[in-house]
Parts: C-alpha cells; structure tokens; sequence
C-alpha cells in the first residue's frame, strides 16, 4: 500500500519516539509495526479496538459507534470516487480482484447525490408554500 507524506512521516515519528526499544520485544515479534505493551504483535482485534476507540473520541461518540478499520476504508474509497478518480484506480488502491466490489462505494456516492435531489425537491416545494 503506498503511503502518503503525512502518513511516513507519522510512522517515523511513531518508530523513532513511541515503539518499544528493541530490548523490550519479544522474539520473533521485532517486524512487527505496532506492538503491544507487552512487546508483541498486536492482533488485527486490538487494532480495530484501538481505531474504533479513537475514533469515537474524535467523533464524539460512543465506542460501538465509533468507525473500525474497515469503514475507514470504505470511507476513504468513497470520497476518492466522490473526487473524481477513477473507480479503476480505486480498484488497483484497494487491491480489489472485481471493479464490482468497488463500485458498491460508487453506489455510495449515487445515494448520496439522490438524497441531495430529494433534499432540493423538499426546497423547491417549501418555496412554493411560501409563494401561495
């Protein structure tokens, strides 16, 4: 997965100033990006704890509505194709093997412009009362 300018620079800073010390790291775990206190690998569970806990701080929310790694992805998917890209880039990003599991986060973007027209409607029809 490629990385952008603020994402190195965010995991240097993690490995040079937050990571354990080589000596705190259980064997066999020294690849490992993210570790635990313990000095091992963290599991893809307490991961996605860690990302749905910060992320309903920062949203201000309960931890259950907070987001996990996977609707991040989608997320993130969404506005790329809501920016323009090409749902074909987006594909190859997100190593997707069929365009059609892409294309459900363009279908995203589709419900989304539906609703905004229903929303005009609703504006167009209060201008009308008014009018009467």
């Amino acid at each position: 997965m490629p990385l952008n300018q603020s994402v190195t620079e965010v995991i240097i800073d993690y490995l040079e100033n937050e990571r354990p010390d080589d000596e705190k790291i259980i064997p066999g775990h020294e690849d490992a990006l993210f570790l635990s206190l313990q000095g091992r690998r963290m599991t893809e569970r307490a991961i996605r704890d860690l990302v749905k806990k910060y992320t309903s701080i920062g949203l201000s929310t309960s931890r259950k509505a907070g987001y996990s790694p996977h609707k991040l992805r989608a997320t993130a998917a969404t506005s790329l194709i809501g920016r323009g890209n090409s749902i074909f880039d987006v594909q190859a990003l997100l190593d997707h093997e069929q365009v059609t599991t892409t294309q459900l986060y363009a279908n995203h973007k589709m419900n989304v412009k539906r609703d905004l027209v229903k929303d005009m409607e609703w504006e167009l029809e209060r201008k009308r009362e008014i009018k009467k």
